[in-house]
């Protein structure tokens, strides 16, 4: 029994904790008293492996676990973006905490040392993502994945053609006219 007098910890069925709660190995505060040396036997906060005594009640704690119980509920869901939305993320958010520190600069007010941190960490962040991306191919996947779906519809529009009779000198002049509009479309992006 924990000295909170409860057998298990809130949450958990059996004895046995969900995976999003404890972070710790053997489910509780991983502290250790400094008079006895033993380790303290309260269960930690969610997402942390300390308990509100010995430091789970701290904001920067808290803040940590709700970022670990976020991600760990993702994982459990299986959400997965790809990469390049991942990385088209973390550019904007450096874009975006670039552009306010401009319009900051611009208006004539400091730029805090935090605000300047935070402006830092996207962009190694950003960094990063680019290095995964580009370590894993994903250009070069896409490239490939788009050539195999003209393809197919390019099949699909000959298909349809021969299927309605057209004469050939019109399909040719309809497969220009498609090549023409993919190009001009391809120049508004």
């Amino acid at each position: 029994m924990s000295q909170g007098g409860e057998e298990n910890p809130p949450g958990s069925e059996k004895g046995v904790l969900k995976t999003t709660r404890s972070w710790s190995p053997l489910g509780k505060c991983t502290a250790v008293s400094k008079r006895s040396g033993k380790r303290c036997r309260r269960w930690p906060i969610d997402g942390s492996n300390v308990c509100p005594m010995h430091g789970g009640s701290a904001p920067q704690v808290k803040a940590a676990a709700a970022r670990r119980l976020t991600l760990a509920e993702a994982f459990e869901r299986g959400d997965r973006r790809p990469a390049w939305l991942i990385l088209a993320d973390a550019l904007h958010s450096a874009d975006t905490l670039m552009l306010n520190a401009r319009v900051k600069l611009a208006d004539g007010e400091p730029i805090s040392l935090e605000a300047l941190d935070r402006f830092i960490e996207a962009l190694d962040r950003a960094q990063k993502f680019a290095k995964v991306v580009l370590d894993a191919g994903v250009d070069e996947r896409q490239t490939q994945a788009a050539e195999a779906m003209t393809a197919v519809l390019a099949g699909l529009v000959d298909r349809g053609m021969e299927a309605i009779g057209l004469p050939a000198p019109v399909q040719v002049q309809l497969r220009k006219a498609i090549a023409a509009e993919i190009r001009t479309s391809r120049a508004k992006r």
